[in-house]
């Protein structure tokens, strides 16, 4: 696991079971898959926020999740995983996607992003913050 000091506020499942998403009072957030080496699970953490991420959404592919904080900001990253996503014959809008960390997309709100979630088919995200809802 990775060593987080703060709170974790948010929390999710891919929707294959095979990755985890927490959103952490230490502006992180972190991505997690099960280990078969050390039949344990492993994090990895995405440091790229100012303030706390209190809302997380891992696309249906688990390729990608998206986070928001309360620094007001809304961003896409890549949270590939050899382990959990070589082999998972993925094709979709996130199939070239095989690095972990990268931003793919940034945007912003009027307060908090309190709020993710994906369409079913994964094509569009909406984020909701303490004043208006934005769809992409």
């Amino acid at each position: 696991m990775v060593n987080n000091n703060r709170a974790v506020l948010a929390g999710g499942w891919s929707k294959n079971g095979k990755k985890f998403a927490f959103g952490a009072g230490s502006h992180k957030t972190l991505i997690g898959s099960f280990n078969e080496k050390t039949n344990w699970w492993d994090c990895k953490k995405i440091t790229s926020f100012k303030s706390s991420v209190v809302s997380v959404s891992l696309h249906p592919s688990g390729r990608v999740v998206a986070a928001g904080s309360t620094d007001f900001s809304f961003k896409l990253f890549s949270c590939w995983i050899e382990s959990a996503d070589a082999n998972d014959n993925y094709k979709g809008v996130f199939d070239d996607v095989k690095d972990f960390g990268e931003i793919l997309l940034e945007g912003g709100g009027l307060g908090w992003v309190e709020a993710i979630a994906w369409s079913p088919n994964g094509q569009q995200v909406a984020y909701a913050c303490l004043i208006f809802s934005y769809f992409i």
